[in-house]
């Protein structure tokens, strides 16, 4: 039965570079969202997908680790301050799904790391295979990634407040998509 701790916070979305960023800074982890994590629990393992799944088949980019039957995590270690950034601009992991879905991290155990392929490892063979990976961060497990290598959960209930009668009003015009 794998042992890890589980924390439950909520955080101000206007706190996320901030305040969730920190407790996150250092560690390497999966992203997943609240609804997934249930699933998770029930499988033991965050599920690899081999690149022919329909999962993987109907992303509109090549993921490099998903094609790969690697598990996507974040890899927050050492990467520089403006390296983060520019990974945050391209996948902002901090609020999964533009605020529509709460996200859960998986914290890795120091003994797990040894295990994982980084970005410095897999950005070569991902540039020339022509397939994404999130700049500075992403890095990768092989195959399922078990419980048992998980230490922390964080589990995040973003507090956001009603939009503004403007922005609702946008909404109602254009609908649930993202104004």
């Amino acid at each position: 039965m794998p042992t890890y701790r589980i924390e439950r916070v909520k955080i101000h979305e206007s706190e996320l570079r901030t305040n969730l960023l920190d407790r996150l800074r250092g560690n390497v982890f999966h992203v997943t969202t609240q609804d997934a994590w249930p699933r998770i629990q029930s499988t033991g393992s965050v599920l690899s997908n081999p690149p022919d799944h329909t999962a993987i088949q109907k992303w509109k980019c090549d993921a490099y680790f998903r094609r790969e039957s690697h598990v996507s995590l974040c890899d927050l270690r050492s990467v520089r301050e403006s390296d983060l950034n520019v990974a945050l601009d391209g996948y902002f992991f901090l609020d999964l799904g533009g605020g529509r879905a709460d996200p859960v991290f998986l914290i890795l155990s120091r003994s797990s790391l040894n295990e994982i392929v980084t970005y410095d490892e897999a950005i070569d063979d991902a540039t020339e295979a022509g397939q994404m990976i999130v700049p500075f961060i992403e890095a990768g497990y092989p195959g399922d990634l078990p419980l048992a290598a998980i230490t922390d959960v964080l589990v995040v209930d973003i507090d956001r407040p009603p939009p503004s009668p403007f922005v609702q009003l946008l909404k109602d015009l254009c609908g649930t998509e993202d104004t």
